[in-house]
């Protein structure tokens, strides 16, 4: 006999795998976005850098150039947050999905274990019972090739001819009289 949840074992296994490659996705595109904002923050503290030594040589057009720039890299930045937080929250969701899922396919798994735990109880069970009844055919006990029934008493001391053991026997010799 078969596990009979084995199509639903299956199928959480694949909606698993299927959450494990979203969230390998999500990571990498997370990781992708959170490093163009280092890098955009980066640019910016580099700029901020070149503006002062602009801003200590007095050379105002370029200075004007840093701080239009810092403007556009400040847009840049806050557009690139939103764009990393966006991300994080789809992912702790994928996460959270994920681990939903492993605890579904877990649950199947523990029904499985336990019925094959059931089914190896089930075969011992079987095959000591059959040993039992070897055992018993063997010895003449119960469930033997006799039926299991008990003998009546005497029985045991008639041969199946009607003859009964002579304690004496010929020459003092146990052996078979008839009766």
């Amino acid at each position: 006999m078969s596990f009979r949840l084995e199509a639903l074992l299956q199928h959480r296994r694949f909606v698993e795998e299927g959450l494990q490659r979203q969230l390998a996705d999500f990571q990498r595109h997370w990781a992708e976005a959170e490093g163009r904002l280092q890098d955009l923050r980066r640019q910016r503290e580099e700029t901020r850098q070149r503006r002062q030594v602009h801003l200590e040589a007095a050379q105002i057009p370029a200075v004007l150039d840093c701080l239009r720039f810092l403007e556009r890299q400040a847009e840049l930045i806050r557009a690139q947050e939103q764009r990393v937080a966006r991300l994080a929250a789809h992912l702790e969701t994928k996460r959270a999905e994920l681990l939903e899922a492993v605890k579904q396919r877990k649950m199947v798994d523990k029904l499985k274990a336990r019925y094959l735990e059931e089914e190896q109880r089930r075969e011992a069970q079987g095959e000591q019972k059959l040993i039992d009844e070897l055992g018993s055919a063997r010895h003449g006990g119960p469930g033997a090739a006799g039926g299991g029934q008990m003998l009546p008493p005497g029985a045991a001391t008639r041969s199946p001819c009607g003859a009964r053991p002579d304690p004496d026997g010929a020459k003092g010799q146990p052996g078979m009289r008839l009766i």
